[in-house]
């Protein structure tokens, strides 16, 4: 019973990581050059704790910080994006869902035809310290305490041209991921994957044209 709670914490606190929210940052990335911002963001979770069918939901509230630096740049052969944040996620009453996360973030686009194709390689590695089953765990965030590590590196083309009022776009990719569980946490909740896709799209610029 336990490893259910926490597989299905896990899900929760892995879908919270990854949650679009409504945010207020406190000073505006730049589109060149070093940057540093502060988001602020709440959000409500519908039964984070993802219960069975059949038991009570319970409903919580949550606040999430973020401080964020990072670089970019972009020319007409290599645009270039890397950024580092620590994210703290409080929730109001679900204690065992609070978590503080790492999140490292690289991508380098070689424009190797400029205006039609380029070869995009991005990476980044998400590390998050959590406990689903006792108090807030803050202090193990590098140690063995309960955590999850996930690694991602994809690799492919990149296909962009405009054709007047007409935009092309496509994309292939080739990525690994590695998940690594500690702690409390059972290795086999998750398991390392490798994965391809793709992507092709021919339709009008936005707020260009009326149809698509």
């Amino acid at each position: 019973m336990q490893h259910k709670n926490i597989a299905r914490a896990v899900s929760a606190l892995l879908f919270t990581a990854g949650a679009g929210m409504a945010v207020g940052a406190f000073a505006q990335a730049p589109e060149q050059g070093f940057y540093a911002v502060v988001k602020a963001g709440a959000y409500y979770i519908d039964n984070p704790l993802t219960v069975a069918d059949g038991l009570p939901k319970k409903g919580d509230s949550a606040f999430r910080l973020r401080p964020e630096i990072g670089y970019r740049r972009d020319n007409q052969l290599l645009d270039l994006d890397l950024m580092y944040a620590l994210d703290g996620i409080r929730f109001s009453d679900t204690d065992g869902l609070n978590s503080t996360q790492h999140q490292m973030r690289a991508r380098a686009l070689w424009k190797a035809v400029p205006d039609w194709l380029g070869f995009e390689l991005k990476g980044s590695r998400f590390q998050q310290a959590l406990d689903p089953v006792g108090p807030p765990n803050l202090a193990g965030l590098l140690g063995d305490a309960n955590r999850v590590d996930t690694d991602n590196f994809s690799f492919g083309p990149q296909l962009r041209h405009q054709f007047g009022a007409t935009l092309l776009t496509g994309y292939y990719n080739v990525s690994r991921t590695r998940y690594d569980l500690r702690g409390q946490l059972a290795p086999g909740l998750v398991r390392d994957a490798d994965d391809q896709d793709g992507y092709v799209s021919l339709g009008t610029i936005k707020d260009t044209s009326r149809f698509g």
